[in-house]
């Protein structure tokens, strides 16, 4: 089992690795400026001179491997010293040494103290002088995004409170698709052709087809337009009133759970259909079991790999699918928050929710695959 972990962690690793460079590629060759969205927004004019100062300020106008590796592994690592803005100076960094530029802007103590020496020693713009600070490793690979663009703030500090949100939404949704998609697969298979196997179908049919954001708007319209009734909208905190939050959080668990419901009840009839027939579903049979044991000792546990796939699969679509959900039933999660940031050109906002969003996507399949060599051990032997 242990050889097996360390082949999907093999994989894992890598594959987190491209997602960031895709990520941070795509975002810097998009069009748009977040420098000219940001002095836009403000009724005072600028110049030409403003513009290229804020781009400083981002840090967007260095070549773009810089940058990355900047975002990815911290500002020291990248080799770029930023500084604080109560000093009103700001350095270079190239291999130790300094050079006096323009403003200082960051809040690391280190630097705060190396400004206050160049402050101290009088130095003009232009200066160069040595001030051994040790590199530190940041960034995306200890959990910190940068600042955002719009908020002024680190991006970690917004999403902190927003993810609980969208993983309790998404958490919500899937136990509801499982708990009901298993047992109608399991019932459409065991009795095909019947009542029940059509409508499970016609279930399926109509879930898959139907998108959740038109599912959403058509679900609020019902029970508005036609029913008079208006669903709670709005998030509160779990911990602040439970009963509030599960009844805010149910309309958009269900709407979100819909698809996934569809999708693993299909599967879970296929699955189970093709077990069945097995042979050994008739020896246990044969030696007296009840059909109860036979279905959930027997059938099930064999037939449960690719409705394990698919469940993992669909967890991790949640997630993304949570963004117009979100935006719909206003929940603040952070699918709103993408939403705003893509408006707003927040690039260090959207980079952190789509890698955050796909790490769990990763992360939940890497669960998936150790959870197959659990149950089969022909897998992590082979």
């Amino acid at each position: 089992m242990r050889q097996y972990l360390i082949k999907r962690l093999g994989l894992f690793l890598p594959t987190a690795f491209i997602l960031t460079i895709i990520v941070f590629v795509l975002m810097a060759v998009v069009p748009g400026d977040p420098a000219l969205a940001i002095l836009s927004e403000g009724e005072a004019s600028y110049t030409q001179r403003d513009l290229e100062r804020l781009q400083r300020e981002l840090g967007i106008d260095r070549p773009i491997d810089v940058q990355y590796f900047d975002w990815i592994s911290g500002q020291w690592f990248a080799g770029k010293l930023r500084c604080l803005y109560t000093f009103g100076i700001s350095c270079d960094y190239d291999e130790g040494w300094k050079t006096v530029v323009e403003e200082v802007r960051d809040s690391d103590e280190e630097i705060a103290l190396a400004a206050a020496q160049l402050i101290e020693s009088s130095a003009q713009l232009g200066d160069e002088l040595k001030i051994s600070l040790p590199a530190k490793i940041g960034g995306v690979v200890t959990g910190e995004f940068g600042n955002s663009f719009w908020f002024d703030a680190p991006v970690m500090k917004e999403l902190g409170k927003r993810i609980p949100r969208t993983a309790q939404l998404a958490v919500m949704a899937i136990i509801l698709a499982t708990a009901f998609a298993i047992p109608l697969g399991i019932l459409s298979a065991i009795r095909p052709d019947s009542w029940m196997d059509y409508s499970a179908r016609a279930f399926t049919l109509a879930g898959i087809s139907i998108p959740n954001f038109l599912l959403a708007i058509l679900v609020l319209l019902f029970l508005i337009q036609m029913l008079g009734w208006y669903p709670p909208l709005g998030y509160v905190e779990l911990w602040d009133n439970p009963v509030t939050n599960l009844k805010q959080m149910a309309l958009p668990s269900i709407v979100l759970a819909f698809y996934d419901m569809a999708f693993i009840a299909r599967v879970t009839r296929s699955s189970m259909m093709e077990v069945v027939r097995e042979d050994y579903m008739r020896t246990a049979r044969s030696k007296g079991l009840s059909e109860r044991i036979v279905l959930i000792r027997h059938g099930m546990k064999n037939a449960i790999l690719p409705v394990l796939t698919i469940t993992g699969w669909q967890f991790g679509r949640l997630f993304e699918g949570t963004v117009i959900i979100e935006t719909i039933f206003l929940i603040p999660g952070m699918g709103r928050i993408l939403i705003d940031a893509v408006y707003q050109h927040d690039f260090p906002m959207i980079q952190a929710v789509i890698v955050i969003i796909g790490l769990s996507i990763l992360t939940i399949n890497l669960l998936v695959d150790l959870f197959y060599g659990w149950l089969d051990p022909r897998i992590r032997y082979n």
